[in-house]
């Protein structure tokens, strides 16, 4: 009898909020096998999400690349699109921590682009900030600036830092305020 994916899952999670990213990893592992072995495609791709997230945060961008590879997909097949964006920004993330700026920054349009329109702003707001990152990494500071003036834009709550840069940015750019 296979153990129960779901507590899996949740004892990966508690181990994940405890920073203990090794054990959180076996349980997200193991989590993402059994929902594979019940046919949950979904949950299973949530998993693996979770554990591409615990691999990043321990540093391991090769396993949490290989991870969120191919979550997008059955997000995509189930219309869940934030979630599909979510996924392609782990893979995005995953990518920028492996040095490949010029594919990061694609997997990151692309997630970016799936949200428009779609009332996902704070996720397309961290999206063009990671976005803008990796901009800036490739030398690209004009569009790194621009990446991170539009990210402040589809922010629904902007704090005080935000609207500080957004302030800088409108001078910047010699904007009026309206």
């Amino acid at each position: 009898m296979s153990e129960d994916y779901q507590a899996l899952s949740s004892t990966g999670m508690k181990y994940f909020h405890k920073k203990d990213y090794v054990l959180a990893a076996d349980y997200f592992s193991r989590a993402a096998e059994g929902a594979k072995a019940s046919q949950q495609d979904v949950d299973e791709a949530e998993i693996r999400n979770n554990l591409s997230v615990t691999h990043l945060m321990a540093g391991n961008a090769h396993e949490a690349y290989e991870a969120a590879l191919g979550t997008d997909k059955v997000f995509s097949a189930h219309e869940d699109f934030k979630r599909q964006a979510m996924a392609l920004g782990n893979i995005a993330q995953a990518l920028e921590e492996l040095k490949d700026y010029p594919q990061a920054l694609s997997v990151y349009e692309e997630a970016i682009a799936l949200l428009k329109g779609r009332n996902f702003n704070e996720i397309r707001s961290v999206l063009l900030r990671r976005k803008s990152a990796v901009q800036r990494k490739m030398g690209d500071t004009y569009q790194a600036v621009a990446s991170l003036d539009t990210s402040i834009d589809e922010k629904p709550r902007q704090n005080l830092n935000d609207r500080f840069l957004k302030q800088f940015l409108d001078r910047i750019f010699l904007r009026k305020k309206a």
